[in-house]
């Protein structure tokens, strides 16, 4: 008898281990896919009118959807489900009554597995510096296809605002030997009595040179061994389609490629401390949770020009370590403040510029990915239409 019992004992034992490997492996499946339905439905939400109803099909669709294709056959039941409309956050738990095997021996017939979560589906207040390569390398098909998938993203971007919010705002950055800022020269502080020949603007020298500190510690710069100055100009944060679409159609390829200064100046164009010198309706938010702010930085080639700490005896044009360096150095300080930064490799078929662009980027987590490469136009045209719907995706507030 006392064998007996030790053995219905251990059966328990081993069964309930079992069975509890499947209830975890159950829960972690289901948190997953509650991930993925909660972002598709926030996006959706944000995108278009829905009744509470509507958004709970939408959820439970996706949902059984994702699950029926990872081998989940459970049935799943939505305990709760609400849309909070004024703070704009859908929050839901869901349950799945969790058939036991050996453990119905000790009468657990069925356990339930419940999970829940929340997200934000009101797309916070969000600032994308946009960086385009417009080096002679990007001649011909190369910048009309750049121009079609720029266009592209900004109009995938742009669609999270209504009539009555912005909600988000896009800087363009054109950059090839150097970045040309317009008429903001303007405001520029101390600035020389010098008349420049044109609004070209190399990296800022000396300690200032990898920090978004603002153009009153250290001005704009303009090197004068800068020998082509490109004719696309900076457009500073606008919601405005026709101001940026008008920038990007004005992109023209020639000069070669200093793209760490396209680099600095997309963070000077949402970087908080830079606020004096743009217009008011550009002044670029603060550094916070409630504001998220990225970069899209692209090129076809390896970095190669570069002006601060180089001798007089070299060319500036033959910089390629200096260049991708200071790249490096300057993502690594704008991911320190909180910026995330996506890059996109077109047509780059060079190892070291590869690289570069990869170790720039944000690293990947589950839901985005942050370094993408595009052999050809429509490619490039698929990867900007995924970064701005990977923009759009809302961070899950659990």
């Amino acid at each position: 008898m006392i064998s007996a019992f030790a053995i219905m004992a251990i059966a328990v034992s081993a069964g309930a281990a079992v069975d509890y490997s499947r209830l975890h492996s159950t829960q972690s499946h289901l948190a997953g896919a509650l991930d993925s339905a909660l972002i598709a439905t926030a996006v959706e939400l944000n995108a278009n009118d829905m009744t509470d109803e509507e958004a709970t099909a939408y959820l439970t669709n996706f949902l059984n959807a994702n699950l029926k294709a990872n081998g989940f056959d459970h049935t799943v039941s939505i305990d709760s489900l609400q849309v909070n409309w004024t703070a704009e956050e859908i929050s839901v738990a869901v349950r799945v009554d969790l058939p036991m095997t050996l453990m119905r021996a000790a009468g657990w017939n069925e356990v339930p597995v419940t999970v829940s979560g929340s997200s934000i589906f009101g797309a916070l207040e969000t600032e994308v510096a946009m960086t385009f390569d417009v080096t002679g390398s990007m001649s011909g098909s190369k910048i009309n296809a750049l121009k079609a998938a720029a266009l592209t993203g900004i109009d995938e971007l742009l669609a999270v605002n209504t009539k009555s919010r912005d909600r988000l705002r896009i800087s363009v950055i054109p950059y090839a030997d150097a970045v040309n800022v317009g008429s903001l020269i303007q405001n520029e502080p101390n600035k020389s009595k010098k008349k420049l020949p044109d609004g070209c603007k190399t990296e800022r020298p000396g300690k200032f040179q990898y920090t978004d500190d603002g153009p009153g510690s250290g001005p704009p710069f303009r090197d004068s061994r800068l020998g082509f100055c490109p004719k696309a100009v900076i457009q500073p944060l606008t919601s405005d389609p026709d101001l940026l679409k008008n920038s990007v159609k004005q992109l023209s390829a020639s000069g070669y490629t200093a793209g760490h200064i396209g680099i600095q100046w997309a963070w000077f164009t949402i970087s908080p401390n830079w606020a004096p010198y743009f217009p008011v309706s550009s002044t670029p938010g603060d550094y916070d949770k409630s504001l998220n702010k990225f970069a899209v930085i692209m090129t076809d080639g390896q970095f190669n020009t570069a002006f601060a700490g180089v001798p007089n005896s070299q060319n500036v044009r033959r910089q390629q370590t200096k260049s991708m360096n200071n790249a490096l150095k300057l993502c690594e300080n704008m991911k320190a403040k909180g910026i995330q930064v996506f890059t996109i490799g077109f047509a780059l078929n060079n190892k070291s510029a590869t690289q570069t662009m990869q170790a720039c980027a944000t690293p990947n987590t589950n839901n985005i990915q942050y370094y993408y490469s595009a052999a050809s136009g429509s490619e490039l045209v698929e990867v900007y239409k995924r970064i701005a719907q990977q923009i759009k995706v809302v961070r899950l507030a659990r």
